[in-house]
Order: C-alpha cells, then sequence, then structure tokens
C-alpha cells in the first residue's frame, strides 16, 4: 500500500493496524500447539517485544491458515467410503476386455493412469470394430461417472477372464495388444510376457 509520506494522519493509521495485526496474529502463533519448526522458531518471539517483518508475518499466516485446516479436516466426521468400479485386480496401463452381457459381447478399453497429471484415474471407452467411443471416467476417489457399470463390474470381479476372452475373440493380447502367434498364447488369449505379469 503507498501512503503519501507527508499524509501523517495516514501513517499513524497504518502504523496502527500494523501493531493490531502483530498482537492478533501471535494470538494466534501461541495458541499453535503443532511441531513445524518455523512457527515453532517464531512462536519463541511472539511472547516478547519481537515484532514481525511482513514476509515472516506473510509465511506465519499462511502456515497457521494451513494447520486451521487440517485440525478442522481432521475434526470432520469420515466421508462416505466410495468402492470404486474398477478396483485393484485390473491392471495399470491399457488393457482389453470382452465383457458377455444379455445384449451379447461388449468389448472395452480401459486406461488405468499409474503416473503423471492424471495419476489415479480411470478412463473408459467402448470398442466397436476400428472406433472407440469414451463411456465413462473413474476418479482418483473411486467415484464413477458413465455407462455400463454393470459391465465394468464383471470386469472388477475377474480381469483375467475378461482379458483372456477378448484374447481369444480378437487374436491380440488383452494386456499388450500384440497379436497372439503361438498356440499356447491363442488358447490362453494372453501372452506369456503378461500372463507372468499377472
Amino acid at each position: 500500500m503507498n501512503i503519501d509520506v507527508d499524509d501523517y494522519a495516514a501513517m499513524k493509521a497504518a502504523e496502527e493496524a500494523f501493531v493490531a495485526g502483530q498482537a492478533g496474529l501471535k494470538t494466534r502463533l501461541l495458541a499453535y500447539t503443532g511441531t513445524f519448526e518455523f512457527l515453532l522458531e517464531m512462536q519463541a518471539h511472539a511472547d516478547g517485544n519481537y515484532t514481525f517483518t511482513p514476509r515472516q508475518a506473510d509465511a506465519i499466516k499462511r502456515c497457521l491458515d494451513k494447520w486451521d485446516e487440517q485440525r478442522l479436516a481432521a475434526d470432520a466426521p469420515d466421508q462416505v467410503k466410495v468402492t470404486p468400479v474398477i478396483g485393484d485386480k485390473v491392471p495399470f496401463g491399457t488393457t482389453h476386455h470382452a465383457v458377455i452381457s444379455a445384449e451379447g459381447m461388449t468389448f472395452i478399453r480401459i486406461d488405468k493412469v499409474e503416473k503423471g497429471n492424471w495419476k489415479g484415474w480411470v478412463f473408459v471407452k467402448g470398442i466397436a470394430g476400428p472406433e472407440e467411443f469414451r463411456v465413462g471416467a473413474q476418479k482418483p476417489d473411486g467415484s464413477y461417472k458413465g455407462q455400463w457399470e454393470v459391465l465394468l463390474a464383471q470386469i472388477n470381479d475377474d480381469p483375467r477372464t475378461t482379458l483372456a476372452r477378448y484374447g481369444k475373440e480378437i487374436g491380440k493380447c488383452g494386456i499388450c495388444g500384440l497379436r497372439l502367434t503361438d498356440e499356447v498364447s491363442r488358447e490362453l488369449g494372453i501372452g506369456p510376457i503378461c500372463l507372468r505379469k499377472l
């Protein structure tokens, strides 16, 4: 805030506001009961005549705000745990599945992201010939938004079977997508290297 150095009243008001702000900050800081070293160090100065610099005051305020948020989150009642539609049994990466339902066989691609900006997300696409179309997505907290939850539940219950079924029907490994070239792999529906991963 820019204050005219010749405006004594404005300077005095700014000084009083600064002192009042310091007092309020010191009260909050003295009530702090955590273990954050920086706040403990500042706490040691808070009960004396020590005046915090504007940068120190800003850092203290931000740390105390974060501390308050954490305490409120800890005191809040536990949120309802969401059961993910696609769980830990389904391997990370891109996998292809074939699911049987009353309507017939449905081919599904699942992209389960392990790292990067989308870590924890799961994206679901339907496969119709050469075309793929978006069906839904599951957030890292396990909540799913989209279609075909019943079909995805089948995959989640037994992904090895749906992967193998895809491989047998399409002739490509349900995990890596490579063509199945030997008789054993075609019979299993999964390539030998990917089978070891499962």
